[in-house]
């Protein structure tokens, strides 16, 4: 074979491979900064990042540089942030969606409050008189001892005892009482937050039927 046929065959070789393999090229830059058109990035500057374009010069991807520790820091705590809020707003599209199927307007809320509130009150008004009925066994037993101090008799320690467990009980139903007012606050706070939402969601649904 003459040497200058086996030049026409590399070349010859070398489009095809050219047309059928290479068509696309690598844009990167090197180590001096500089920009360099390649059939491929050589793996120490992958990290750099590179665009492909096509054999038209069209660019067909771009690989964005490999972020530093620093970077991947913000990228993270960025993401974090953004997962976070996404997961507010499904909340609160959750939340409105299950507001608009109990209430119909403002007037529902707050029947609805009162309704929680009045059965709360009814729960402190069933405390307080127990809590009036320890009150008076207590006097009564108070007094018991007293008379039979007054006598020059002692005190059993069962009457103690007795009054010991009343002044817990006692204790007890005063703290279910403070309970089951903080409980009524908490509603009312609760529900005014519910009909200011309901009064915003109606106004944007009565704009959007008027807008329509």
């Amino acid at each position: 074979m003459s040497r200058a046929f086996r030049r026409t065959l590399v070349l010859v070789l070398g489009s095809a491979l050219w047309v059928s393999g290479h068509a696309d090229l690598y844009r990167y830059e090197n180590d001096e900064g500089k920009i360099v058109y390649d059939h491929h990035v050589p793996p120490k500057f992958v990290h750099k990042g590179y665009t492909v374009l096509s054999e038209e010069g069209r660019i067909i991807r771009v690989v964005a540089p490999e972020l530093t520790p620093a970077e991947k820091v913000v990228r993270d705590a960025r993401v974090a942030a953004e997962k976070t809020e996404q997961r507010r707003l499904d909340d609160q599209r959750d939340n409105d969606t299950e507001l608009l199927r109990l209430y119909k307007s403002v007037g529902d809320v707050e029947r609805a409050r009162d309704r929680k509130v009045r059965t709360l009150q009814g729960a402190i008004d069933l405390t307080e008189e127990n809590l009036s009925r320890l009150v008076k066994q207590k006097q009564i037993v108070e007094s018991r001892a007293a008379d039979l101090e007054r006598g020059g008799l002692p005190v059993s320690e069962d009457v103690m005892k007795n009054l010991r467990v009343i002044d817990e009980q006692i204790v007890e139903r005063r703290a279910e009482i403070e309970a089951r007012s903080r409980e009524q606050d908490a509603v009312r706070v609760e529900y005014d937050k519910d009909k200011e939402r309901v009064s915003e969601l109606l106004r944007r649904a009565a704009r959007s039927y008027s807008s329509s």
